[in-house]
């Protein structure tokens, strides 16, 4: 009987140990924000080099496992000094984009969600489009029109992207004679990329006769060259029409 009685304290005790173990394990998720990762602020006087700056703002690898998709979306475009990286680029403002890609494995963890497209539509349609176009804004069209984004998504989900992104057009076509061209730029490039993707035919056939039209979707190159927006507009149109 004593015997029992000490068998079955040493299980009792072990029991409360694995608890204890696991309840002192800490979430790597739980110094998240409302769901998105806080960029540290680098200290005043540091002596990192350039590349430890990069790792100390990097997403901790840790994060990436259970941070949720619509959190990493939000942390991609709170990337500090992101337009650093996409001026940088050699060849057009994609180059720039996959400079930062290498860079920051927030990108590289988003690229691999299969439910990266929804959680992109919804952060786009919470934009408002009727104030300063910023470059977290210019940042999210760039990764709308990645090839990653369409072959995650579904033809209306592409359908959706290809609307809300020409909403947004029409407003900031508004707005151009107050911040320029420029405003454009990421949505034009977007519907290309999208309907590009997409194999929608007209986009297909101009693409293969057009070196403008080839430039603006492989580099972002002639957005602002009036022929070639009146063409990406009046495709977009035709390709909300098809069912």
């Amino acid at each position: 009987m004593n015997k029992l009685l000490i068998v079955f304290i040493l299980l009792l005790l072990s029991f409360y140990s694995c608890k204890k173990g696991k309840d002192s394990e800490k979430d790597p998720c739980s110094v998240l924000i409302n769901g998105t990762y806080q960029f540290p602020t680098i200290p005043a006087h540091d002596t990192m080099s350039s590349g430890e700056i990069v790792e100390y703002i990097n997403l901790p690898k840790d994060i990436c496992s259970c941070i949720s998709t619509d959190g990493l979306v939000e942390t991609c475009c709170n990337y500090p000094d992101i337009e650093l990286y996409l001026v940088a680029g050699p060849v057009g403002y994609p180059s720039g984009y996959q400079l930062l890609a290498q860079h920051f494995r927030g990108i590289v963890e988003l690229e691999s969600r299969k439910d990266e497209v929804e959680s992109l539509l919804n952060k786009y349609k919470s934009i408002d489009t009727s104030q300063i176009y910023g470059w977290k804004t210019f940042f999210l069209e760039l990764t709308i029109g990645r090839d990653s984004t369409i072959s995650h998504s579904i033809n209306e989900q592409r359908k959706a992207l290809v609307g809300y992104l020409m909403a947004n057009y029409l407003i900031k076509q508004k707005l151009n004679k107050y911040f320029g061209v420029y405003m454009t730029e990421g949505t034009i490039y977007a519907m290309a990329r999208i309907m590009y993707g997409a194999k929608f035919k007209p986009l297909i056939d101009d693409y293969a006769v057009n070196d403008k039209i080839q430039a603006l979707i492989e580099n972002d190159y002639y957005f602002n060259d009036n022929q070639v927006v009146n063409t990406i507009d009046s495709l977009a149109n035709i390709y909300l029409l098809i069912k």
